[in-house]
């Protein structure tokens, strides 16, 4: 594989691991109701929910008990950074002389640090939650501000 079709397959790869869309969360409601949805809409008063029937719901604050948020990963952050790991150890190792073509060595040492760290940030904590029951304004005020970096839209 020659360096300008690796290059191509590294960006399609790293693209196919983006993150994409609003963030799946879990909303349990106070009647013990749980709703699998995403996250569209933050307001003051209320969250804008797309369900998995593809249904928009605005549920009122005072109906929900806590919200799960399934966090969305950094992927090609990650990827990035391994990818540069790689290509600076290719790099030291080798002292720029190696017998091999230099593309392909180098090249694949960055896309293999890219994998090996982007594989080491699926594991750990993927989910965060928050209590709306028993909550002063201020906190629900403080939440609120948090979940917007999670909605579809900003409002």
């Amino acid at each position: 594989m020659k360096g300008p079709s690796l290059i191509l397959m590294v960006l399609l790869v790293s693209r196919a691991l983006l993150p994409v869309g609003a963030a799946k969360i879990q909303v349990v409601k106070k009647n013990a109701e749980t709703i699998h949805c995403e996250l569209l809409a933050v307001k003051s008063n209320s969250l804008t929910l797309l369900l998995q029937e593809g249904v928009k719901l605005s549920l009122p604050l005072d109906h929900i008990d806590f919200v799960i948020i399934q966090k969305k990963r950094k992927y090609l952050g990650n990827f990035m950074i391994g990818a540069v790991g790689g290509g600076l150890l290719y790099s030291i190792a080798t002292d720029g002389n190696s017998h091999q073509g230099f593309s392909t060595s180098f090249f694949g040492s960055v896309l293999v640090g890219g994998l090996i760290v982007t594989s080491f940030s699926m594991i750990g904590r993927k989910s965060v939650r928050y209590d709306f029951v028993g909550t002063s304004p201020l906190e629900k005020a403080e939440i609120l501000h948090k979940l917007k970096k999670y909605a579809l839209v900003a409002y």
